[in-house]
């Protein structure tokens, strides 16, 4: 080392944090993490990571106020602004550069995207590429790529053209890892005519690149006039969310891991995915032939299951709503995964069959309500963590059923023990009511005398009618001079609070935690999956308590005859 060098060495060098720049050095370094050419971006590729930059650039925003300052109005430039590529110039980059193509690792298209303008100069070009997988021309049908109102109110034959772009474009891109696309009508009418086979030819080449597949079903709004117009039969309603269309796609996806159905409501076939480790069924109308179709499949190596239901209208007390199907029982799906060999992890979340409420409203009964619950998972020797809905386990309508009026077997102490098994490390219960907090401190106890040693972490989400009473039990507590009871007319009533809910939770949370389990018993409600923000916010108002429903059993919105006045008092004293 020369002498330079040994006293460069000896120089002590100061570290600068980011806080000590100025502020335009930090606003340069920051711009760094923004996308960077025209919006909206051109590729999926680039447009998953402009959201992971803009994750990152939030969470730096929050790390000081002296930071959020400077990269808030950075954040604000693109509030509003378009990121996801139109489907029509992704698809003409993509013709046009047969490079940008190897690089292109995403394609996603849902309902509501926009196409993006239709350009002359592609025309023959587009034309090339249609006949080459026998489809009718677009330029002579461009008036049907031509967006003029909100997507998802489009005809159907709007969306039918729409379709041709994954066909056409698709089988261009040999590294896609990931594909999300919704099923339309008219993509099954080519299933179906002598040009399906060509184009299930030419799209289902190997996919072995594919790790993941998100399949959503849809129905454009004029599609009931459109089916009565082709062939006079409305059963085929079903047509845009039949997976059994898709079939000859997924069994080509041999390397495919992870598949998520959203919206779908019946396959006949099965389908041959050996790699799948997670299935996830978002929102589906099967039937348990179905399911039991579906999950027939080549699943040996399957670890995840998720079920989600898109019924709730019952579980938010809403009128006169019109329901197409019946909810799957949830012992029907336990049957149908039961011979799964390797799985894991299990989800399922029910929540519209009956209702939680404590209203006086009569709910329909059945012959033998015994085989819609889940009983036991101890027949899933592999289970690991599991999160079900309450409604998997016992719904008010059981005890309503001629018969079992004072069967207590759902409901019962030991509930939980027998249904879990004993490998089981993580279990969440949600829209728990007050009828299963004996099941929850016995599972507790059980817990401490090891008979769960794997058990790690439980977490408990309370029904609207629990949080309801959590909150008025609370108001009791914390000032005893809110009265419990009323003399009317010579007769007393009381408020029906129940001050042993409080000290039952908190006994349960006690005991978890001193078997060293992590415990969580939520003072809210575990919201439903929908992107209608009225019913999320109905959901939050059924768990409403204040001074004008101190002395009901229900709460104001749940009053059958309440005026519009009391349903708007979630401004009350307590509220």
């Amino acid at each position: 080392m020369s002498s330079l060098d040994s006293a460069a060495a000896e120089i002590p060098v100061e570290e600068i944090g980011l806080l000590q720049m100025p502020a335009e050095v930090i606003l340069e370094l920051c711009k760094t993490f923004l996308p960077a050419g025209n919006l909206p971006l051109s590729t999926y590729r680039e447009y998953e990571y402009a959201l992971e930059s803009f994750s990152a650039l939030a969470r730096l925003a929050r790390t000081c106020s002296a930071i959020h300052e400077i990269v808030a109005p950075l954040l604000d430039e693109y509030k509003g602004k378009p990121l996801r590529p139109e489907l029509i110039p992704w698809a003409r980059s993509m013709m046009q550069c047969g490079e940008t193509c190897q690089y292109e690792t995403s394609f996603n298209m849902v309902p509501s995207d926009n196409n993006g303008l239709f350009i002359d100069s592609d025309c023959l070009r587009w034309d090339t590429f249609a006949s080459n997988y026998s489809f009718s021309t677009p330029s002579t049908l461009r008036q049907h790529f031509i967006q003029t109102t909100d997507a998802l109110h489009e005809t159907t034959l709007f969306h039918g053209m729409r379709s041709m772009i994954p066909f056409l474009i698709l089988p261009r891109l040999p590294n896609l890892k990931s594909i999300t696309f919704y099923l339309t009508f008219v993509e099954a009418i080519h299933t179906q005519n002598p040009r399906g086979p060509i184009i299930q030819h030419n799209f289902t080449r190997s996919w072995d690149s594919l790790k993941y597949a998100k399949l959503i079903g849809f129905q454009p709004v004029d599609i009931r006039n459109d089916l009565l117009t082709w062939d006079g039969d409305p059963a085929s309603i079903n047509l845009g969310c039949d997976l059994s269309y898709y079939s000859w796609f997924l069994n080509h996806s041999t390397n495919l891991e992870v598949l998520e159905i959203e919206r779908i409501v019946t396959c006949d076939v099965g389908l041959k995915m050996p790699s799948l480790v997670s299935m996830r069924l978002i929102h589906c109308s099967l039937t348990a032939f179905t399911m039991t179709t579906l999950m027939e499949s080549s699943l040996d190596r399957l670890e995840s299951f998720v079920y989600r239901t898109g019924f709730y209208h019952d579980y938010l007390q809403l009128k006169n709503v019109n329901r197409l199907w019946d909810e799957i029982y949830p012992a029907q799906i336990i049957d149908s995964i039961k011979q799964i060999a390797q799985l894991q992890t299990l989800e399922i979340d029910i929540r519209g069959r009956g209702s939680l409420s404590r209203r006086n409203a009569k709910d329909d009964g059945c012959d033998d309500p015994r085989w819609h619950f889940i009983y036991t998972l101890t027949i899933i020797k592999t289970l690991r963590h599991v999160s079900l809905t309450q409604q998997t386990l016992w719904e008010p309508y059981f005890n309503r059923s001629p018969g079992f009026e004072n069967d207590g077997t759902n409901t019962g102490k030991r509930r939980l023990i027998y249904l879990l098994p004993t490998s089981i490390e993580s279990f969440t219960l949600s829209d728990v009511t007050a009828e299963f907090l004996p099941a929850i401190i016995t599972l507790a106890e059980h817990v401490e005398t090891k008979m769960f040693k794997n058990l790690k972490q439980v977490r408990f989400h309370p029904s609207p009618d629990l949080v309801r009473q959590i909150t008025h039990a609370k108001a009791h507590e914390d000032d005893p001079d809110i009265p419990r009871h009323r003399v009317i007319q010579g007769s007393v009533y009381f408020c029906g609070v129940d001050p042993s809910i409080l000290r039952r939770i908190k006994r349960a949370v006690t005991i978890f935690k001193r078997a060293n389990v992590e415990v969580d018993f939520s003072s809210e409600v575990y919201p439903f999956i929908t992107d209608n923000k009225d019913d999320l916010q109905r959901q939050r108002d059924l768990c409403h308590w204040c001074s004008r429903c101190h002395w009901d059993e229900v709460g104001c919105l749940e009053k059958q005859d309440s005026s519009e006045e009391v349903r708007n008092c979630p401004y009350g004293e307590f509220c």
